[in-house]
């Protein structure tokens, strides 16, 4: 009777069909967001200069890439055991915020307004050709062509873009094409009577 219980005390029947047990998926660092938050102000002010600075731009991008590869293998590993973890909406969350600000120039703009609006305002009606190189409001000015009261300025490139800068011109846009004659491959409004330029 004994050895009965014994045997069957000691026996356990494994079901082969039963799904393994899944391991716990530890969740995203504090400092994995940190990190992201960093690369994206990066690039953010990569942006925020007529000409674009590749050093921001590099940087920035490479630490939103390597943010973006381990978000990826987070989102993989949840998947696989079945979980879930609110901590993967913050990188799609950011890059919509990003990518929103990238598209209506936001670093641009408000950089803009707060440096260089003023010092460039100053000069509209006392620069000369002669006048350059200068560097107005942090921003180096390699060539001025005047036309009447329409200015266009031509800004040392950042590593991005070769040829382009900023203009000016009370009367618009069109006032500007017609006085300078000039063929922009890029332009667009930044400010009222200024707009940034590009050739490339």
């Amino acid at each position: 009777m004994f050895g009965a219980m014994s045997d069957g005390a000691a026996t356990h029947d494994v079901d082969p069909g039963a799904a393994p047990v899944s391991r716990r998926v530890a969740p995203l660092p504090w400092w994995f967001h940190v990190v992201l938050v960093v690369g994206v102000a990066a690039l953010l002010w990569g942006t925020s200069t007529p000409m674009l600075n590749r050093n921001w731009l590099t940087v920035g991008g490479a630490v939103v890439t390597l943010a973006s590869l381990g978000w990826l293998v987070q989102v993989v590993a949840l998947v696989r055991n079945r979980q879930w973890s609110k901590g993967v909406l913050v990188l799609p969350l950011v890059m919509i915020v990003m990518g929103v600000a990238l598209g209506i120039e936001a670093p641009l703009k408000l950089r803009w307004g707060a440096t260089f609006h003023d010092p460039f305002e100053a000069l509209t009606e006392s620069v000369r050709p002669e006048d350059v190189p200068m560097t107005v409001g942090g921003l180096r000015v390699t060539q001025v062509e005047r036309f009447g009261g329409d200015l266009v300025l031509h800004l040392e490139g950042e590593g991005v873009i070769d040829d382009g800068g900023l203009a000016f011109s009370m009367d618009g846009l069109d006032a500007l094409l017609d006085s300078s004659g000039h063929e922009f491959g890029n332009i667009r409004e930044i400010d009222t009577h200024w707009y940034v330029w590009n050739d490339d």
